[in-house]
């Protein structure tokens, strides 16, 4: 589709295709439209078999055991992030306080409920 659109707004402009194996491609006569139809087919199914190459790739690299993705940060002082949540600041008060990514405090978040948690449970005397 992209294609069809980007053909017209070239014939729209007079622009020429020229491609440098077969020469110049007038999209105005069927041999030229059967031309870019046959280019457009041939770089969708190209796109595909990309994908299709990726995906089977990572699918290859989870069963090696291999983890995907940003590794984890660990220069985050998540006491420091439990505590400070404890006294009632706001993960954005935080974030500004450290200079660290909201974004990337809230990804943590369950580590630091875990720990508040944890605190909450030594400090209720039994």
């Amino acid at each position: 589709m992209q294609l069809n659109i980007t053909m017209g707004n070239l014939q729209a402009y007079n622009v020429k295709l020229i491609c440098a194996d077969i020469g110049e491609i007038d999209c105005s006569t069927p041999m030229g439209k059967v031309q870019m139809q046959i280019i457009g087919a041939i770089a969708e199914w190209e796109r595909e078999i990309i994908v299709q190459r990726t995906k089977e790739g990572l699918d290859a690299r989870k069963a090696r055991g291999a983890k995907l993705g940003r590794k984890k940060r660990d220069d985050i002082p998540l006491d420091t992030v439990a505590t400070l949540r404890m006294s009632g600041c706001s993960w954005n008060v935080i974030s500004r306080d450290l200079k660290i990514p909201k974004a990337t405090l809230v990804r943590r978040r369950y580590e630091v409920e875990e720990l508040i948690s944890k605190r909450s449970k030594k400090e209720v005397p039994k």
